[in-house]
């Protein structure tokens, strides 16, 4: 895998007994790469955020108790990544610490499957729910700024452009 625009060498980022289910380069060093995973695929069990330095060996490693299904790095924080996850729960880390998330959100009432950080208002960020709805947030709130009815079925991928 190489980052878009940079060489052409694959590298392998190994994600043991987790299934790899989106990957996001920082935009703030060329060589870091946030990955969301699952166990089992997705179906059941835990989840792991992984944080590659642009060796195989991870920076950092995250378990949750759910699988992860995206990430999405801060426009304005180098140090911290937003992730969705199976539970419905959103969780905001910051790689500098070893442990656990700096806020972890629960509104949504089904799984979360996509997260986007807003590239102009770059505080914001949104999620996308199997829930039909989309909410934006800021990592300052403890509770989602807007909530939008998408529509009756699962909404699979926001975009904040």
């Amino acid at each position: 895998m190489h980052r878009p625009g940079g060489a052409s060498t694959a590298r392998r980022y190994p994600t043991p007994e987790h299934a790899g289910y989106n990957v996001a380069w920082s935009p703030f060093f060329p060589n870091e790469l946030a990955v969301a995973s699952a166990a089992n695929y997705g179906l059941v069990g835990n989840g792991r955020l992984y944080v590659f330095g642009g060796t195989p060996a991870p920076m950092r490693m995250y378990d949750t108790q759910d699988g992860i299904f995206d990430v999405a790095w801060s426009e304005v924080h180098e140090n911290q990544i937003v992730s969705a996850s199976g539970d419905g729960s959103i969780k905001l880390w910051d790689i500098s610490l070893d442990d656990h998330p700096i806020r972890n959100w629960m509104e949504h009432s089904r799984e979360v499957f996509s997260v986007d950080w807003n590239n102009i208002q770059k505080d914001l960020f949104a999620s996308s729910s199997w829930d039909g709805s989309v909410k934006i947030w800021s990592p300052e709130r403890p509770t989602s700024i807007q909530t939008l009815g998408a529509h009756q079925g699962c909404v699979y991928n926001d975009r904040m452009r």
